[in-house]
């Protein structure tokens, strides 16, 4: 493993060898950019969630940057004084981060051509901030699964996972015992070579077909994995983020002992469960009018004999409320 450096003299130089920045707009001095500047947000989101989050002052930590592209966001790390580490398997990438990191002349990055499969805490040492942004949905379901497991053992501090979602999970895949729910994406079309591959930039580099994960399968990974939270990051808002498109905050701390409750200490964290929109407190139920007009009208003791079948056909769910809750007063309140 050798940290790359970066052999061209000028943007000019980089251009003509890879091609233009495909994505990040490095400021490399007054009015001086790898491309025409532009608000990036999700760098605006993991930089304030990692400043946040981290408990510590950057130029305390260690920092890696998986998959890179061109290496905006480990290099806006190390401007702020951290120790910073890119990985990235595209030598077009990582000229251009290299590049970067080598004219605003930070001794504080490392970029590697590496592929983020042989991430290990033997290879690389440990960090407290592991950026896994854009690359976990281009890869397969076992190899996004051991990744998230990886970043778990290379990690005392926390991860910004920003990542596309599956939505209809209508594929089931066994691992290990843990049934994962996702989608399957087209990388490349099946003739495609391995040349065209590299030059697709925003894509897989060798397999022609990714997985994506369901958020619940997702998060029982990461359960699985040892991160002892995790939880959805909303703000700094990225606007235009598509709704599958999310960002997650995950803890690699420890299980915390729960001292007044033994029933509670001792359970087993039960796995996540997809989102149900149609579980709601029964307060937001859009009900008909007659349903209405009959909650005034029918007698407390004639509406409470009845609530058992309502329940079996589904029309009233009350689930979450405690049953003294509802005896002491008719029907369920919100807490």
């Amino acid at each position: 493993m050798e940290e790359f450096k970066s052999r061209c003299e000028s943007i000019g130089d980089v251009v003509e060898t890879h091609g233009p920045w495909s994505a990040m707009a490095v400021k490399l001095g007054p009015d001086r950019y790898t491309k025409p500047d532009q608000a990036d947000h999700r760098l605006r989101r993991i930089m304030q969630v990692a400043v946040d989050a981290v408990g510590k002052p950057l130029d305390q930590c260690r920092v890696l940057d998986l998959a890179c592209l061109e290496g905006h966001y480990a290099i806006e790390f190390a401007l702020h004084g951290a120790s910073a580490v890119g990985i990235e398997l595209r030598e077009a990438n990582i000229e251009k981060a290299a590049f970067a990191a080598k004219s605003l002349n930070l001794d504080n990055v490392k970029f590697y051509m590496d592929d983020v499969n042989n991430l290990s805490a033997e290879r690389y040492g440990m960090f407290d901030i592991i950026i896994c942004s854009g690359i976990l949905y281009h890869l397969r379901s076992t190899d996004a699964c051991a990744l998230i497991e990886r970043m778990r053992t290379c990690c005392r501090g926390i991860v910004i996972l920003d990542t596309f979602i599956s939505t209809h999970a209508d594929e089931i895949v066994d691992l290990n015992g843990r049934r994962i729910s996702g989608s399957g994406y087209v990388e490349h079309d099946a003739r495609a070579t391995k040349e065209e591959k590299l030059a697709d930039l925003w894509a897989s580099v060798e397999h022609n077909e990714s997985f994506w994960l369901s958020e619940a399968s997702l998060f029982n990974v990461m359960q699985d994995s040892g991160f002892s939270s995790c939880t959805e990051i909303m703000t700094p808002f990225h606007p235009g983020h598509s709704f599958d498109r999310r960002t997650y905050l995950a803890f690699c701390g420890k299980r915390v002992k729960i001292l007044s409750s033994d029933a509670t200490d001792i359970e087993k964290a039960p796995d996540v469960t997809d989102r149900n929109s149609s579980n709601i407190h029964p307060s937001q139920v859009r009900r008909p009018m007659f349903f209405k007009v009959a909650k005034r009208i029918i007698p407390q003791k004639v509406k409470d004999a009845i609530k058992p079948s309502l329940r079996k056909m589904g029309l009233l769910n009350t689930s979450g409320i405690p049953d003294y809750l509802e005896q002491k007063t008719g029907g369920p309140k919100a807490k």
